[in-house]
């Protein structure tokens, strides 16, 4: 029996199906609790420490899930609860503090802290179940070498010690940990079916949730939003939307402007990335109202970066099953694309390809230290950008890579950074690809589903730092779990079926 056969045996086997029915309800009704400690210490400090020991009370409970990908879905699904829930509950409470300001960066990164704590003791549970094999030899030790090249990078950054722990734990780790473990998706036992229904769900009466909170917003503002209606009674004569919609949210077609939908979400990307990973998610498992209720409001988001995600990974989907070395050249394809429209149209992509262009001539023009590890993490990039002038290279915004995944991976990292994370990248996709060429043609289906995610998300990272964001790659973790499982609504996997 060849080694793929092996992985995907060893995945395929879920002994307790559905056993976290009940736990994931409980698991977001916990969350939410975190959102209104941390929100409620707009009026007293002393919520944020309970909301912080809740949050911990909730990662020592990972371990004890039952299964690496029980204590996956939950890490995931905390991410994306905080995401969707935090902002309107801290508005109402800040409208009894006066909007009180760094609370929300402190409860971000808590929130990113702790992803990356849940996501390494997943990747712990992992080790430990694969023990001694030889076959993910290879991965364990990318990942230690990209661990390795981290450390090394933070402990040689010149940056503020703020802005290191913050591209720290809300990019590199969640980058490096997300892509070990898309790499050993299918050497984890998958969801159980009654699990995807309520992990389906949950995600649906979210979004809707989320989108009854945006469409109401306007009447209201004063109760959720407070922050927002101070901001435009201070700015008369701006164009404000109507209601409480952030100017922020808006954007200009054709002469017009309009709002974009967030839900409930901090911003319109991070909604349309997670509409956009879900969507395809749900379209492929052939669960065609979720499919098209995510795809509606990612069409109401107007935000093309994750559109193109949604239109590349259907793309390279119908490509891969036909041919993977087609869907790889096709990834390249889609990059180009992007790249010569960056450079041919005078739109926000153009600002996006200079910051590209800007994160990799900055390490030719920095010397030996910083073309072999960059300019240390932290320096530079948009989650650093209040922190520039404290960092080595101390230069322009777009000069040290922001608005470019590649960019900021490239200026920060350097380039024993960006060997170690495309060694990782590239051994993660050989063991995916190991189970696709030697496993029946339903496990095939569902690795060339992932894959086909991944190389879309790899697409969008030259013109999009979002894409190194611990909110997008929760959304890509999740949608390939998902489609790991890849059953249909009655519970059948998708591809026993006569045409499937």
């Amino acid at each position: 029996m060849t080694s793929g056969v092996l992985i995907a045996d060893r995945g395929r086997c879920n002994p307790v199906p559905g056993e976290l029915n009940f736990q994931l309800v409980v698991w977001v009704g916990s969350v939410f609790g975190v959102v209104v400690l941390l929100s409620a210490a707009a009026e007293l400090p002393f919520y944020f420490l309970a909301g912080a020991f809740l949050a911990g009370g909730l990662l020592l409970v990972l371990p004890f899930a039952g299964s690496p990908t029980n204590a996956l879905v939950l890490a995931l699904l905390f991410v994306v609860a905080f995401n969707s829930a935090y902002h309107p509950v801290f508005g109402f409470f800040s409208g009894l503090s006066g909007y009180p300001s760094g609370l929300f960066r402190y409860a971000l990164g808590l929130r990113s802290a702790w992803f990356v704590s849940a996501l390494s003791l997943v990747v712990l549970m992992v080790v430990k179940g694969l023990g001694a094999d030889s076959r993910f030899r290879s991965n364990m030790l990318a990942g230690l070498f990209s661990i390795a090249v981290l450390s090394v990078c933070f402990l040689g950054s010149g940056a503020a010690i703020d802005a290191r722990i913050t591209y720290a734990v809300n990019s590199f780790l969640p980058l490096v940990l997300t892509v070990f473990l898309l790499g050993l998706l299918f050497s984890i036992p998958k969801l159980g079916d009654k699990d995807v229904d309520v992990v389906s769900a949950v995600c649906l009466l979210g979004v809707l949730a989320g989108a009854l909170h945006f469409v109401l917003l306007p009447v209201t503002y004063d109760f959720f939003r407070p922050d927002l209606a101070s901001f435009m009674r201070a700015r008369p004569g701006e164009w404000i939307p109507a209601g409480g919609y952030d100017p922020s949210w808006g954007t200009r077609i054709l002469g017009y402007v309009t709002n974009r939908f967030v839900g409930s979400f901090p911003d319109p990307i991070v909604a349309g990335y997670f509409f956009a990973c879900l969507g395809f998610a749900f379209l492929v498992m052939r669960r065609f109202v979720f499919a098209a209720t995510f795809g509606i409001l990612l069409f109401l988001s107007l935000s093309k970066g994750a559109w193109l995600l949604l239109f590349q990974a259907l793309v390279l989907y119908l490509v891969g099953r036909r041919s993977v070395p087609a869907m790889f050249w096709g990834t390249v394809g889609f990059v180009v694309i992007q790249l010569l429209l960056a450079t041919l149209l005078d739109a926000s992509n153009r600002m996006h390809f200079l910051g590209l262009v800007g994160g990799i001539k900055s390490v030719f023009h920095g010397g030996a230290k910083a073309l072999v590890l960059g300019y240390g993490i932290g320096d530079g990039g948009n989650l650093g950008r209040g922190y520039l002038e404290d960092g080595a290279l101390g230069a322009g915004w777009l000069g040290s890579g922001s608005e470019s995944g590649v960019g900021v991976l490239v200026h920060q990292l350097g380039g024993l950074g960006v060997l170690a994370l495309s060694s990782l990248l590239i051994v993660s996709l050989r063991t995916l690809l190991t189970v696709g060429r030697t496993a029946d043609r339903r496990l095939r289906d569902r690795v060339v589903a992932v894959v086909a995610l991944v190389c879309s998300w790899l697409a969008n990272m030259p013109l999009q730092e979002n894409c190194i964001n611990a909110s997008i790659l929760s959304s890509v973790l999740l949608a390939a779990l998902l489609l790991r499982s890849l059953v249909t609504k009655n519970g059948n996997d998708i591809t026993s079926r006569p045409g499937g």
